[in-house]
């Protein structure tokens, strides 16, 4: 068993990674993304957008290094593991 806590409030999505099977991204009521290595047991990267709760987040399957969250406000954010972009 492995517990991974970073979030300050409820966490609405957990999904793995398409292909980097350690990596997981996890979408909280706090409004922040978080990516984690579980080899880590550790949030390897956070992301505070300007929004409200995150209700939705995922991997894009055809685009490994991107992901993306929707907000409680309506809003799609979309992000590049490999700069931190977003779109």
């Amino acid at each position: 068993e492995q517990v991974l806590n970073a979030h300050n409030r409820t966490t609405n999505r957990v999904c793995w990674h398409p292909v980097q099977p350690t990596m997981l991204l996890s979408g909280s009521q706090d409004g922040t993304v978080k990516l984690w290595d579980h080899r880590m047991s550790s949030c390897v990267r956070t992301i505070t957008p300007n929004s409200t709760s995150v209700r939705d987040a995922a991997f894009d399957p055809h685009h490994p290094h991107r992901f993306a969250a929707v907000f409680e406000n309506g809003v799609m954010q979309f992000w590049d593991m490999r700069g931190g972009t977003s779109g």
